[in-house]
C-alpha cells in the first residue's frame, strides 16, 4: 500500500507578466522558482512599498551607499535574514553571505535556505548595484 505524502505546491505570478501560450493567461512561477522570486523581491523592497503594510521591506537599499566595512556587511546579513524570516514562511533560513564587488560597484548577496517540508537546500544569488 502506498502512502500519499502531503506535499504543498507553491505558486506565484511571474512578475515579468509573460503570457502563458497554452492558457493565454499570465504565466506563473511554481515551487522553488516562486520562492526565489519572493526572496529577491523581499530583499530589494523598501519599507512602505506595499500598500497598507509599511512593515514589509528591508534596509538593503539604504545600506548600499554606506562605506562597506565589516559592520556594514554584518548589518546587511542581519537585515536580509530578518526580512526573510519574518515575511517568507515557506523557507527556513540557513545563512546569508554578503560580498562587496568593488569593481562592479555592486554587492553580491548569497542566501542559503531550505524549503519547508523538504530537505533540499536551495541557494539564491542577488546582485544589487549602487546606481541611482
Amino acid at each position: 500500500m502506498m502512502i500519499k505524502q502531503n506535499v504543498r505546491k507553491y505558486t506565484d505570478l511571474d512578475l515579468s507578466f509573460a503570457r502563458n501560450p497554452l492558457t493565454d493567461d499570465v504565466a506563473k512561477k511554481v515551487d522553488s522558482n516562486a520562492i526565489k522570486q519572493s526572496i529577491k523581491n523581499l530583499v530589494q523592497m523598501e519599507f512602505c512599498s506595499v500598500p497598507f503594510h509599511p512593515e514589509v521591506g528591508s534596509q538593503v537599499m539604504s545600506l548600499l551607499f554606506e562605506n562597506f566595512t565589516d559592520l556594514t556587511r554584518i548589518s546587511l546579513e542581519r537585515v536580509i535574514a530578518t526580512v526573510i524570516e519574518n515575511f517568507e514562511p515557506r523557507v527556513k533560513m540557513n545563512s546569508v553571505i554578503v560580498q562587496n564587488e568593488t569593481n562592479k560597484n555592486a554587492i553580491l548577496i548569497t542566501i542559503h535556505y531550505t524549503i519547508v517540508n523538504t530537505n533540499k537546500p536551495q541557494t539564491v544569488d542577488i546582485t544589487v548595484y549602487r546606481a541611482r
